[in-house]
């Protein structure tokens, strides 16, 4: 039996590990949207039950969310320690074995997080909390990649250049801060601060006075809307800005290598879905601000945003890895 086919099962269980880990950003992100966070008050327990015990007829209107939540993580957590075990029986790399110890500890990390977001009531720890969700879905999704077979055949070189998987990790690097920035918008649970597109207020770049920001307030919450600041305007302006710049920058590497022949297969299929994913994920993000952040729209851009930093992620571990940057570690 050769390495691929003794990892063959691991690997099916671990893109499935994939998914579930998206699924669960997603309904992260449905219950930010809803303003559920908080529904369930305590924690471990809910509602002074054991969380696995909660009644059912009492998951009603936010609770249903935020428990959902709650037990889905658990199950992950679950799956993420079967997940190393399964690789410390099969997998014979030593670094793959501690990668599998790593998520176990990144995912008891997070679980802590979300809980203590609860109890201190602290919305920064919500946001580091959705954070730390994408370094573990990119984690997983490593694993994922580390023992598919395009990994343990691939080519020995290619005409990727150390220089220009650099420039991918740059790249990836402003997704994972655009992300970040996205998920500070929403845990401010203070709504869209500019709701109209492609100006901002009637303007490419708004200016906006103290006197005008106190009449935009007050046609806010005529309206329903919580009030803004000027550093949350500002904030989705650079939201904005940064979008525009990622979207030059990945349609122009996959413009580059998506093309060339001398790029494996399977590489060069990988940056046209990071680019059209991304293609993808602008769209949401404008239907996102024209229908005032509906719950389908938005938590669909959670999702591919979810996704654009996955996909980047293991672009940048197989392109290094045929450029020579990690060696030639199976």
């Amino acid at each position: 039996m050769n390495e691929w086919q003794k990892l063959r099962g691991l690997c099916l269980y671990a893109r499935i590990c994939v998914g579930s880990v998206i699924f669960l950003i997603v309904l992260g992100a449905i219950v930010t949207s809803k303003g559920a966070g908080l529904t369930v008050p305590d924690w471990p327990q809910s509602y002074g039950y054991n969380m696995f015990l909660f009644p059912y007829e009492r998951w009603v209107g936010g609770i249903f969310w935020e428990h959902s939540h709650r037990l889905v993580a658990s199950g992950i957590g679950l799956m993420t320690v079967i997940l190393a075990i399964w690789i410390w029986r099969v997998d014979s790399r030593r670094w793959m074995k501690g990668l599998g110890v790593f998520a176990v500890l990144l995912v008891i990390f997070q679980g802590i997080l979300g809980g203590v977001r609860v109890v201190w009531l602290k919305d920064e720890l919500g946001l580091v909390h959705g954070c730390t969700a994408q370094l573990f879905l990119a984690v997983i999704g490593a694993i994922a990649l580390f023992t598919s077979k395009i990994w343990i055949e691939r080519p020995a070189s290619s005409s990727i250049s150390k220089g220009s998987v650099r420039f991918v990790v740059l790249i990836v690097g402003l997704v994972f801060l655009q992300l970040t920035v996205g998920a500070t918008m929403r845990h401010a649970h203070q709504g869209l601060s500019i709701r109209d597109f492609p100006k901002a207020y009637g303007q490419w770049w708004p200016k906006i006075s103290p006197e005008q920001l106190v009449g935009i307030n007050q046609e806010r919450l005529a309206t329903g809307h919580p009030e803004t600041t000027m550093g949350l305007i500002y904030l989705q302006m650079v939201h904005r800005l940064m979008a525009y710049l990622l979207t030059i920058l990945i349609c122009g590497v996959v413009l580059k290598w998506g093309r060339d022949p001398r790029v494996p297969q399977h590489l060069r299929t990988a940056f046209w879905l990071w680019g059209g994913g991304l293609l993808v994920q602008v769209i949401l993000g404008i239907l996102t601000i024209l229908t005032d952040r509906g719950l389908e729209v938005t938590s669909a851009h959670v999702a591919m945003g979810a996704w654009t930093l996955l996909l980047g992620v293991l672009i940048v571990i197989y392109s290094g890895a045929i450029a020579g940057m990690w060696g030639r570690r199976r």
